[in-house]
């Protein structure tokens, strides 16, 4: 049985996680579209540097929360389950590539606000970071979120509407990974419902799942059954 205070403290992770991403995306502001003209990409870069940089040093707490996050979701799951498929390494495996990813975006924004670039370099990284920052790092959530929710359905290890929720997610995440086909709308991000796909349904199911870590290290504590 793992230590209920690490348990817990896993759950009150995810809900960091959550809370600084929105910071971040906040401090961002809304971006121009990916293949945005290099002056509407500069202007942007120029007005919101400093939010730009606060953000990329954000990734470093975000990551670890998010990572330990994961490490705490993956442990359940595979105390949870009669027999280990490998969904809960899956998670694991998914969520580190997610995390990369999400480095990788960072770094490229980061950069980009920290010193100029030429014009053309200016929309080549333009577009790698929104590429890492949409679909790419779309793909690797709804492969994580998939692993998660299909080893708490096989082994009854959430509620049905959690269960739910997380097929609704990676619906979403989904459709956001057919950003790099469409450089504006719904599948970057930068209007409502491409938020609602990419962002707020992924933050309600990992407040949701720590809401779970933390009640099972809760009742260990209580010295009730798990």
């Amino acid at each position: 049985m793992e230590n209920p205070h690490a348990l817990r403290s896993k759950g009150w992770a995810g809900i960091a996680f959550v809370v600084l991403i929105v910071a971040s995306v906040v401090l961002g502001g809304t971006p121009p579209d990916a293949n945005a003209a290099p002056a509407s990409i500069a202007a942007y870069l120029s007005t919101h540097r400093h939010a730009l940089l606060v953000g990329g040093w954000l990734s470093f707490p975000t990551v670890a929360f998010f990572l330990w996050f994961v490490v705490g979701i993956a442990g359940y799951l595979r105390r949870m389950s009669a027999q280990d498929e490998g969904l809960p390494t899956f998670a694991l495996a998914s969520g580190i590539y997610t995390a990369a990813v999400a480095f990788v975006a960072s770094l490229v924004n980061t950069a980009l606000a920290f010193a100029p670039v030429g014009p053309g370099g200016l929309q080549f990284l333009w577009a790698l970071g929104a590429l890492a920052n949409g679909a790419f790092l779309a793909m690797g959530l709804a492969i994580f979120v998939y692993a998660c929710t299909h080893s708490m359905r096989r082994h009854n290890s959430g509620a049905t509407w959690l269960v739910g929720l997380g097929y609704l997610t990676v619906a979403g995440e989904a459709i956001m990974s057919f950003g790099m086909f469409y450089p504006s709308g719904v599948a970057l991000g930068n209007n409502i419902m491409g938020l609602v796909l990419g962002f707020v349904l992924f933050a309600i199911w990992t407040i949701a799942v720590s809401t779970t870590l933390i009640g099972q290290g809760s009742r260990q504590l209580a010295g009730s059954p798990a």
